[in-house]
């Protein structure tokens, strides 16, 4: 996990607020050195949150924080349109591209984790990966688990870095610039 200082600037917060918010959204036990730290009536008068009984409920500044956290939170919910993005059917060395779904879902959850990468990266990389496999006919494609990440190698943070640079370069020459 990662501390964004720039959202730590832009909201106020410290970095003890923001573990504590982080943790709470993903449904994680917060260590009690950073509980202890942490106003709640202070978070609810910046309108983070609302003290309810029993603990908090969250206000739309707090969504807003973690808007790429919740989305990518809740994998279970897109796992399986992103696993559909592979080829029913077609097979890379005897095994189908799709990979299995348990072992999707777990390597994900891990990716998404170490790198920060939204759902809609991962989307973009993906597609952009099995549209180039279509074009040779998904020759030795990657099967979708071992896309996401096996042993220390994750050809699906590459695609996100690639997709990453040519977003910024359309960016700020154009869409049709070409490196030479």
């Amino acid at each position: 996990m990662e501390l964004d200082l720039g959202k730590l600037i832009k909201y106020e917060l410290n970095a003890d607020e923001y573990i504590f918010l982080l943790m709470r959204i993903l449904g994680k036990k917060v260590p009690e050195i950073i509980e202890k730290s942490v106003s709640l009536e202070s978070l609810e008068k910046r309108e983070f949150i609302k003290i309810v009984e029993g603990g908090f409920s969250k206000r739309s500044k707090l969504t807003q924080l973690f808007s790429a956290v919740l989305e990518t939170a809740k994998v279970e919910d897109w796992i399986d349109e992103w696993r559909n993005l592979w080829p029913i059917g077609e097979k890379s060395g005897g095994k189908p591209v799709r990979g299995s779904r348990m072992d999707c879902l777990k390597k994900m959850k891990l990716f998404l984790a170490r790198t920060g990468y939204t759902k809609d990266q991962v989307f973009a990389a993906a597609q952009a990966y099995v549209l180039e496999r279509k074009h040779h006919r998904y020759q030795y494609m990657t099967l979708a688990n071992y896309f996401i990440q096996k042993d220390n190698d994750s050809p699906l943070e590459a695609w996100c870095e690639l997709i990453s640079q040519e977003t910024e370069r359309e960016h700020r020459f154009g869409e049709f610039h070409k490196e030479v």
